[in-house]
C-alpha cells in the first residue's frame, strides 16, 4: 500500500520538510523513520511511503534547516490501516 502525504506549508529559504513516521504500539517513544518530503509546488510539499502495515502508525512533520530539525513541535497524528 502507498500512502501520499501532502502539507500546505511554506517554509524559508533553505529549509525542507521532514515526515517522521512509527508504529503506534512500538513501544518507543523514540523510535521514527524519518522521510525528508519533496517540495511540490509554491504552497505543497509531499512524500509517499509504501507499507505492509495493517495496523495504526503515529506520524508528524518537522522543518530541517542545516542538516539538524529546528522544529519537531508538531501535533502527533495517528493513521489506522485495515484490509
Amino acid at each position: 500500500m502507498v500512502i501520499r502525504f501532502f502539507l500546505r506549508f511554506s517554509t524559508s529559504y533553505g529549509q525542507s520538510i521532514v515526515l517522521k513516521y512509527r508504529k503506534a504500539d512500538s513501544g518507543n517513544e523514540n523510535d521514527f523513520s524519518e522521510l525528508r518530503m519533496h517540495y511540490h509546488s509554491a504552497e505543497f510539499w509531499h512524500a509517499e511511503i509504501e507499507t505492509a502495515l495493517k495496523d495504526t502508525f503515529e506520524y508528524h512533520y518537522c522543518i530541517e534547516q542545516g542538516g539538524s530539525i529546528q522544529t519537531d513541535n508538531w501535533k502527533y497524528r495517528q493513521v489506522c490501516l485495515k484490509e
